[in-house]
């Protein structure tokens, strides 16, 4: 859980826990309007094999309902020299959403 910037960019991703325990959505953005209007939303679940699986909801702007993509081989680490020290990585797949393309890289927590 927590607010994300992918290196690099402007592009954030917020992943927040929705209700019940093991039930999260996410907020993704690129332009300013992760609150107001954010790009794409949807669920994420974590897989048998330890990917997250994000879908697009029916509030998404950017993608259609039930959009999938599955972001592989997700690596954590600490960084002294990053704001809150923490970053992700993971390889996105491709299709679905084009919107979903900027999940593969370097993810840096910023909340």
């Amino acid at each position: 859980m927590g607010a994300w910037i992918r290196q690099g960019t402007g592009t954030l991703l917020m992943v927040t826990q929705q209700g019940v325990a093991d039930e999260y959505v996410y907020r993704l953005d690129s332009d300013g309007e992760l609150f107001l209007a954010p790009d794409d939303t949807g669920t994420v679940v974590v897989d048998d094999q330890g990917d997250l699986v994000l879908e697009s909801t029916p509030d998404s702007t950017g993608c259609l309902a039930g959009s999938q993509v599955a972001v592989t081989d997700v690596r954590a680490w600490f960084d002294r020299t990053l704001p809150l020290g923490e970053a992700l990585t993971g390889n996105a797949t491709t299709g679905g959403c084009s919107l979903h393309e900027v999940l593969s890289g370097v993810w840096i927590r910023v909340s």
